[in-house]
């Protein structure tokens, strides 16, 4: 089976987000509660002028209880 070459950064990425979830940290993508594999296959497909930017977010003692991936983009808007 063929791999790209970021498989073993998506497979890193899917296994600190499990580990989150399991937790009882949920995590999110684009404003929806996502699982670690459709975060880090969006992450996994990067385009050139595209990436994601993470959101810790806490609770009123500071524990964290959410992660966000936002998508932003590189370079021009217009």
């Amino acid at each position: 089976m063929y791999e790209s070459k970021d498989y073993p950064d998506r497979v890193g990425l899917l296994l600190e987000l499990e580990g989150y979830e399991n937790g009882g940290v949920t995590v999110w993508l684009e404003g929806t509660v996502s699982s670690p594999y459709e975060i880090a296959k969006a992450c996994a497909v990067e385009e050139e002028s595209n990436s994601y930017m993470r959101d810790y977010i806490t609770d009123e003692r500071g524990e964290l209880k959410e992660i966000r991936f936002d998508r932003i983009r590189n370079g021009n808007l217009d």
